[in-house]
């Protein structure tokens, strides 16, 4: 998964802001450009990359276990918290890196 063009100080962000600008100004734009990186996350990167992994696994995992025993005990829980902590991993190397 590409993640390089999210940015949480991209220069477009300030393109519509005369410098000098006031820094509320700033600050105002700043926020709603990181708004946007966090639906752009939440909407397309999280639901991308369960929709693929989930696609990839649905015949070979029981994702309508109704039993909260069964489903505890299950290869299906261990591999949806492996997919939790690979997007934390990939969240947290973009928040480092950028």
């Amino acid at each position: 998964m590409n993640v390089q063009h999210y940015r949480f100080f991209a220069s477009s962000t300030f393109d519509d802001l005369d410098f000098p600008c006031n820094i509320h100004a700033f600050y105002e734009a700043h926020l709603v450009h990181c708004e946007q990186v966090r639906l752009e996350l939440e909407t397309k990167w999280r639901n991308g990359f369960m929709e693929l992994m989930l696609d990839r696994a649905v015949d070979a995992f029981a994702f309508f276990e109704q039993d909260e025993a069964v489903y505890n005990k299950s290869r299906t829980k261990r591999m949806l918290k492996c997919l939790n902590l690979r997007m934390a991993g990939q969240l947290r190397y973009l928040l480092e890196q950028r």
